[in-house]
Parts: C-alpha cells; structure tokens; sequence
C-alpha cells in the first residue's frame, strides 16, 4: 500500500473511530452525570489529569518513536530497514522498562498525596495508577505501529476498545459501583489496545519485533534521556496547554464550576479533534517525506496538509457557533451552558491553535524538538499566569483568554519563523494559501 492510500485509510477509519465515540460520549455524559453526580463527575475529570504528569516519566522515549521508526523506513532493502527498526525497538524497549519504575514511584506518591476533597475516589484513581504503570512499557508496540503508518488498523481498534470500555462502564455504574465502574471500563479498554496492538506487531512484523530487552549503560542511557527529556518538557507544555484550565477553574471557581464549563466546550472539543487527526495521521508520513526526497516536495506536502487542516477547522468553527447553545440545552440541560461569549473564545483559540499546529507538527517532522519544547514551555507557562489572573477577574471566560493570548505571543511566531529558516521560503509564502 502506499504512503498517500495508508493516510487516506488511517484519516477513513480515524473519522468513523470519531463518529462513534461522539454519538456514544453524547449518551454517556448526561447517564454519568445522573448516577454519580456533578460533583463525582467533575472530580473525575480533573483525577484523569493525573496519568499525564506520571507520562512525564518516560522523557519522550515513546513519543519520539513513530517519528524515528518512519524515518528508517525511509530507505534500504526489507533486511536493513527490519534490522534497523528491531534495533531501535530492543533499545527503547530497555529503557522504558527502567523508566516504569520511575512511574511506578511517581504512582504511588500521587496516590498518597490525593487532596481530602477527593477521598470518594481514592480507590479508582488508585486502580487506574496501578494499571497504567503495568501497560506503561507496552505501549511501546502501538507507538511503533504509528510510526509503520497503521493508523487504519489502530483506530478501528481504538473504536473496539471503546465500545467494550462502554459496555463495562454501564453495566457495573447501573449495578451501584460508581465511579469504581467507570474506572474499570476505562481499565477494560485500554487492556485490549495494549494486548492486540502486541499481537498484531508480532504476527504481521514479526522481523521487527523486538527478540529481547537491551539494557543501556549509563552513556546511551543518558543520551537518550538527554535527547528525550525535550520531549518531555514539550509533554509540560502540553499540559499546561490542555486540562489546566479544568483545575483552575475548579481551583478559584469551586468544582461546581467544572461540569458546566466542560459542557460548553464539549461540543467544540469534540469537533477540533477532526482536524487534528489530519495532521496526526499525516506525522510518520511528512518525515519520511523530509528524510528521503527534496525540500520542495516537503514544502508541497505541508501546504496541502495545512489548507486541509484549516478548511476542515472553519467548518467546525461554523457548527460550533451556530449549534452549541441548542446542543448543550438539548444534551445536559440548560442550565449547564455558560453563554455564547465562551463559545466564541473557544471558537477562536481553537482556530489559532490548529494554525499554529499545523507549523508544529511540521518542525518535529523536521527533527526541531529542542526548538518546539522550548516553545511549547513557553507558551504553557505563559498561559497558566494569564489564565489564572483573567479567571479571578473575568470567570470562566478568563481560563481560555489566558492561553489565546499565550499562543498568539509565543507559539505561532516563532513555529512559522523556524519552519520558514528551515524550508528556505519566507513567512508570508507559507501563509498564503
């Protein structure tokens, strides 16, 4: 199969995978949200926040992988490509399994140090943290099926898992477990991504497959933590990005605050994943493109990806603002919509931010991680101050004019200036279109 029919199956099945995990989310929050509460439920979406800091832990080792696996099947014979890669595998794969224990720790202190407030949910935070730290090292296998452009295969699975996750979930929350139900559908789930993504890498690329662990000493070690730390200080970035915005409206709001501004960005939420995917599935791709032909075709493919991307963006945009007062009336009640003002800053930040990604993701195909972490630190830092001042004077509207202004000051300057040095084509050439 080729590159261009493996992104348009991955971007088909990434879209069907979507689809169905909308419809289904649209009936699954207001069942959770009459069973366990707003205030369960809004706690519970902050606790899920948790499994990304102790993702910090692994330095960007699984993170870098589909880029670096991409690249090596850029050129050579099937003997050279599959030694390569089961190299690659063998080596990261010793050093994920040392850096679970760091996981592991990072587990436990998190468990024990859970505020007062959130003692209800000790238990399935404590079950989640136990299972993620045993899955960490194995999700080693469905990063590099990313990187070997299987994105068909992982959505599909990804759409699998959930339907079972879903089913678990219902089933023990009707029965009286709680959020100690919903913590085992998600447990259910991320089960059989991590057991058939290792079956399927096995069997369909068993010359790939990693035939033993090699423990690096302390120089390889420490290089590649070196190389991967700026991924994860680009991870810090990210979460800084995403999902603070929850805490710190729960933090000088009150958490029941939290529902109804997770409600008024569900919709918008939901449809800016689309275009995204785009671009996520077109990552493995662009760096084989950047590895083996000219600085032009690499040039031609990033205008096309970005005029894609942003066309599928305004489309949203549209939906968004003219639908989702009725959608949150008609979903959870109208009494969780905050107004039509926060959709309109969540419209626009979503629309600079898939801007500014769509440089993103083009400079880390390129290999610019330091260039991109240090940016998306930047950008998070600068978000989380503004936020948290535009909050205690503006309400809710204050969280998502904190990270607008943070992006349109850091990020989206200075990702269009490197992408421009790098390609040799001025700002206003990439712009254009």
């Amino acid at each position: 199969m080729s590159r261009a029919n493996r992104f348009l199956a991955g971007i088909t099945f990434g879209y069907l995978n979507q689809i169905v995990v909308l419809l289904g989310g649209l009936w699954l929050t207001p069942f959770l949200l009459h069973h366990l509460g707003q205030r369960d439920y809004g706690l519970w979406l902050v606790s899920l926040q948790v499994l990304t800091y102790l993702g910090l832990a692994e330095f960007g080792v699984v993170a870098l992988l589909p880029r670096d696996v991409a690249a090596l099947t850029g050129a050579g014979s099937e003997a050279e490509i599959a030694s390569r890669v089961r190299a690659l595998l063998e080596d990261s794969l010793g050093l994920v399994c040392i850096q679970t224990l760091l996981v592991a720790v990072g587990a436990l202190g998190a468990w024990f140090w859970l505020p007062a407030s959130w003692q209800p949910l000790r238990g399935p935070i404590g079950l989640i943290l136990a299972t993620y730290v045993c899955f960490f090292p194995l999700r080693l296998f469905q990063a590099t099926l990313e990187g070997l452009q299987r994105q068909a295969f992982l959505s599909s699975l990804a759409t699998v898992a959930w339907a079972i996750g879903l089913a678990v979930n219902v089933t023990l929350v009707l029965k009286g477990y709680g959020v100690m139900g919903v913590a085992v559908g998600w447990i259910c789930s991320q089960a059989v991504i991590v057991a058939t993504t290792c079956v399927f890498l096995a069997r369909t690329y068993w010359p790939l497959f990693p035939r033993r662990i090699r423990w690096p000493n302390w120089r390889s070690f420490g290089a590649k933590l070196g190389r991967g730390s700026w991924m994860s200080l680009q991870q810090v970035g990210q979460i800084l990005l995403n999902g603070v915005d929850l805490v710190i409206v729960g933090r000088i709001l009150g958490p029941a605050a939290i529902a109804p501004y997770a409600f008024t960005g569900k919709l918008n939420g939901i449809l800016s994943n689309q275009p995204s995917l785009l671009m996520q599935t077109a990552l493995p791709g662009l760096s084989q493109v950047r590895a083996k032909d000219s600085k032009r075709r690499a040039f031609d493919v990033m205008t096309a990806l970005n005029l894609g991307m942003l066309t599928v963006s305004g489309l949203c945009a549209c939906v968004v603002l003219g639908v989702n007062e009725y959608f949150v009336r008609a979903w959870v009640g109208a009494g969780q919509y905050v107004g039509f003002g926060l959709t309109l800053l969540m419209v626009v930040l979503t629309l600079t931010r898939h801007l500014n990604l769509t440089f993103l993701y083009t400079a880390f195909s390129f290999g610019y991680d330091r260039w991109m972490c240090a940016v998306s630190v930047v950008e998070g830092l600068v978000g989380v101050v503004l936020s948290f001042y535009f909050t205690r004077h503006w309400g809710v509207s204050g969280a998502v004019m904190g990270p607008l202004c943070a992006v349109c000051l850091t990020s989206l300057i200075s990702n269009a200036g490197i992408v421009s040095r790098d390609l040799g084509e001025p700002v206003y050439r990439l712009v254009l279109p």
